[in-house]
């Protein structure tokens, strides 16, 4: 997150009132952290079947999975 902003708009984003629109795109996201978890979590990313992803500020960046065996 931006250090130049205000304090109410740091206060909304962290809400989720406001949500980030600007690169890196969330397909981007996506595909970074799928490749990164071939051979590791699962033999190969067209294994998964099902996706609900969120792209949401915060003050510790990071990304977070639940992952179920189908």
């Amino acid at each position: 997150m931006q250090k130049s902003v205000s304090k109410a708009e740091h206060n909304r984003r962290l809400s989720n009132e406001h949500r980030p629109i600007f690169k890196p795109d969330i397909d981007n996201l996506f595909k970074a952290v799928t490749d990164a978890c071939t051979g590791v979590v699962w033999h190969d990313d067209n294994q998964i079947v099902s996706v609900q992803m969120e792209k949401m500020y915060a003050e510790d960046p990071r990304v977070e999975m639940e992952i179920e065996e189908l």
